[in-house]
């Protein structure tokens, strides 16, 4: 017995780069310099394949009224959690998380902002 398969009539998704980021994004004070920052994975109808990564970027914020970057930090994990390191006291952070396929990163989520000891509020 033989099996014939039309290819032309099944719908075979394309992987690509995820066209939403991680949500909820929550933190966990570990020391006075380190942070566990854990996440939900984009969902699976927006991930246009199988998540691959993260990249967890996070950049000290300057505490004049320019709120520039001073330096950026990325984290590259294969899980739904990083350890942000080398936070240095008092300053504040913003921090935001991308998910990868092997076709592509898609979009930052999301700016949360840090400070050592506290979290605060969604921009």
């Amino acid at each position: 017995m033989f099996i014939f398969l039309n290819l032309n009539s099944c719908s075979i998704p394309l992987q690509t780069e995820p066209e939403a980021s991680p949500t909820n994004l929550t933190f966990r004070h570990v020391s006075a310099s380190i942070y566990n920052c854990s996440w939900v994975p984009p969902p699976r109808e927006k991930s246009h394949g199988k998540i691959t990564g993260y990249d967890v970027k996070y950049n000290a914020k300057s505490s004049s009224r320019k709120k520039r970057s001073l330096k950026e930090n990325i984290v590259k994990t294969m899980k739904p959690y990083a350890l942000l390191k080398d936070l240095k006291v008092c300053n504040f952070y913003e921090v935001s998380v991308r998910a990868k396929t092997s076709k592509g990163a898609g979009p930052y989520g999301e700016k949360v902002k840090i400070e050592n000891g506290s979290l605060f509020s969604l921009f």
